[in-house]
């Protein structure tokens, strides 16, 4: 995610060295959201999100790396974020306010995404909030079983903002610009 690279020379009985290349940006430029970008080169700042309605959005994460990129994505577009670090927190959070959209990692402690997703169901009261898992899991059959559980879709890891934001824009309408140019 940071375009860089890592190598390792080791010899038996005499060490390792490890070495790392990794771009950074300027404080500058992490303040205004330009890093975030530049970690994603399929998205920019300007396109990203335009004319997308702000929503308040759960993110349940246990990885803090996972967790700053989500919310520094989602925030870039006006979201307002709320980050749970396991499922037994996505459920409390989930109880306490009202979401328009939860992100839903599958591999958390305590409750996984998967447990955690079936709690959630259980006590939606007729309303329904879109659910998607967010998972390095990308092998035949994961997107299946998280559809299985009731999750409304699916995005792999790495997560791309182009990719993020379509996701969101499938599940959350937009504003008509018929209705609202009357």
């Amino acid at each position: 995610m940071m375009h860089g690279r890592i190598r390792v020379k080791s010899k038996l009985g005499q060490g390792s060295v490890f070495q790392f290349t990794a771009r950074l940006g300027l404080a500058s430029e992490r303040a205004s959201g330009e890093a975030s970008a530049a970690l994603d080169p399929d998205q920019t700042p300007a396109s990203a999100g335009a004319g997308s309605t702000p929503l308040n959005i759960l993110v349940a994460e246990d990885s803090p790396i996972n967790q700053r990129l989500a919310v520094g994505l989602l925030e870039k577009q006006g979201h307002r974020v709320v980050v749970a670090h396991n499922g037994q927190q996505a459920i409390d959070q989930f109880q306490s306010g009202h979401f328009d959209l939860i992100l839903m990692d599958v591999q958390m402690p305590e409750l996984d995404g998967f447990e955690a997703t079936a709690a959630i169901r259980e006590l939606e009261a007729g309303a329904h909030t879109p659910i998607i898992a967010m998972t390095a899991h990308a092998l035949t059959g994961d997107r299946e079983r998280c559809l299985a559980v009731g999750m409304d879709d699916y995005l792999s890891k790495p997560i791309r903002s182009k990719k993020l934001y379509e996701m969101i824009a499938r599940y959350v309408p937009r504003p008509n610009p018929v209705d609202s140019a009357s």
